[in-house]
């Protein structure tokens, strides 16, 4: 399988796969890991999870041809894709580029969207009758429930009513986000920050800290008492970097920012 680097860590410990850097789209180095032998499955995210990168019409289209060329299975997990900013690309589904004959499988889901994770309920858009009939084979043959009645509940209000909750998050966020920008660029020496195009996660880049990443862990964890996820566990690509989840009060944002400024060494 190929992904994109930085990936996941519960998808990394999953499968095997060749990363490409997602600042830009390395189209030659995808192409050179969708053409090996062992490759069947290309796994895009977008928008990206953990960097927030939406990816451009140009690299989806990329991403398609390559596909084609080396007749691979493209599953895009678009489970951020409610999540962006006005101020950023719109995004594009990777569907909305599709050709007939395309083998595609698109992942979704409300539980970013609407905050209702708990509810574990998610969605696979299988436009091929036979792909989609032997994943359900798969899931039939484990006894995996698919779902239950506040679920689908849940599920079916979010994506028909819930439009005036989602414009307010998407504002709220953008105001947390450009207060994390603005007080970790000029109060937290040695970490930056870069505004995501989408989802509610911002990377911090740490690595002006001189730090690896043990320690870097340390300083936040039992230094600052703040959790987040390390950049390592999502791949070498993630090596010096944290993840901030910036979905949450702003107050909560502030004293997060308040702690990790009072254990950083004086520049």
């Amino acid at each position: 399988m190929a992904v994109t680097e930085p990936v996941h860590h519960r998808l990394k410990k999953a499968f095997g796969e060749q990363g490409i850097s997602v600042d830009r789209m390395d189209i030659e180095h995808l192409e050179t890991c969708a053409s090996r032998p062992n490759t069947r499955l290309l796994m895009l995210c977008s928008p990206h999870n953990p960097v927030g990168r939406i990816w451009s019409e140009p690299e989806l289209e990329a991403v398609l041809d390559i596909a084609r060329r080396h007749d691979l299975v493209i599953i895009s997990d678009e489970i951020h894709c409610d999540l962006t900013f006005a101020d950023k690309p719109r995004h594009r589904m990777l569907a909305s580029l599709a050709r007939p004959g395309d083998s595609l499988i698109t992942a979704v889901a409300p539980s970013k969207s609407f905050n209702i994770p708990g509810l574990g309920l998610s969605a696979l858009v299988i436009p091929d009758r036979k792909q989609r009939n032997a994943i359900k084979a798969v899931f039939d043959s484990m006894h995996l429930p698919q779902c239950n009645p506040f679920s689908t509940a849940g599920f079916e209000a979010g994506y028909r009513d819930g439009a005036p909750w989602l414009d307010g998050l998407l504002a709220y966020l953008q105001k947390n986000r450009d207060f994390v920008l603005e007080t970790v660029n000029s109060r937290l020496p040695g970490i930056r920050a870069q505004a995501p195009e989408g989802t509610y996660l911002i990377w911090l880049d740490c690595r002006g800290l001189g730090l690896n990443d043990a320690a870097l862990k340390e300083l936040f964890v039992a230094g600052a008492g703040v959790g987040m996820s390390p950049g390592i566990s999502f791949g070498e690509q993630g090596s010096g970097f944290m993840r901030l989840n910036i979905g949450c009060p702003k107050a909560v944002l502030a004293d997060v920012l308040r702690r990790i400024e009072a254990v950083l060494p004086a520049r």
